[in-house]
């Protein structure tokens, strides 16, 4: 899936296809099936991802406004601050290993292209997947840009349980303490317990 070294040419072909590859299946389908339309959202989960935002604004100079992604918008997602999710290449050899038609569309002024940054900048709304997490990419890896901090791309609300949102709501989410996360978490499991108990006959220990 990652091949050796991080930032050499197999592995800027490897994210290049996946991105042409996005764009050319969703171009096939509608092409298929013309009443699916234009893309009106896509989600880009890490940006090793960022070439399939490259891609998309090659089709919309090739094909203008008849393209299907004409008004797409983008919801990138980041899961971790760490460098390794951050990949960056060298310019120069990206227009030679994937070709100076995208690269020109991504008119990057820099002899290093970071994904990260180019795909931030295009996106219409960065989702990291705490609130610690975007507070950090905030200030460190992406800075400048609003990050939400969601639950791994989800309303943090869907996760908890009742038991946990009344608690929430009587005594304020920082004055939750571990105490009271444990037991809230086995009062859930004797529910539960309970329910498999009713249901089939059968309980875990």
């Amino acid at each position: 899936l990652y091949p050796e070294p991080s930032h050499g040419k197999r592995r800027a072909r490897q994210y290049a296809f996946l991105g042409k590859a996005t764009i050319e299946t969703y171009n096939k389908l509608q092409e298929l099936y013309p009443a699916t339309g234009k893309v009106s959202l896509i989600r880009l989960n890490e940006p090793q991802s960022a070439f399939v935002e490259a891609f998309r604004r090659k089709d919309l100079k090739d094909k203008g406004k008849v393209s299907i992604w004409k008004d797409t918008k983008i919801a990138m997602t980041t899961h971790t601050p760490e460098s390794a999710a951050f990949p960056h290449f060298e310019t120069q050899m990206l227009k030679d290993n994937i070709g100076y038609d995208v690269m020109d569309v991504v008119d990057c002024p820099f002899p290093d292209f970071n994904l990260a940054l180019y795909l931030a900048e295009f996106s219409d709304v960065i989702n990291g997947v705490s609130e610690e997490h975007a507070a950090v990419s905030a200030q460190k890896t992406l800075p400048g840009k609003k990050i939400e901090g969601i639950v791994n791309g989800s309303d943090p609300n869907q996760w908890k349980s009742k038991s946990l949102l009344d608690l929430e709501n009587e005594i304020g989410r920082s004055n939750i303490s571990g105490n009271n996360l444990c037991r809230i978490a086995i009062g859930s499991k004797k529910g539960l317990n309970a329910y498999i108990e009713k249901k089939f006959g059968t309980s875990f220990s």
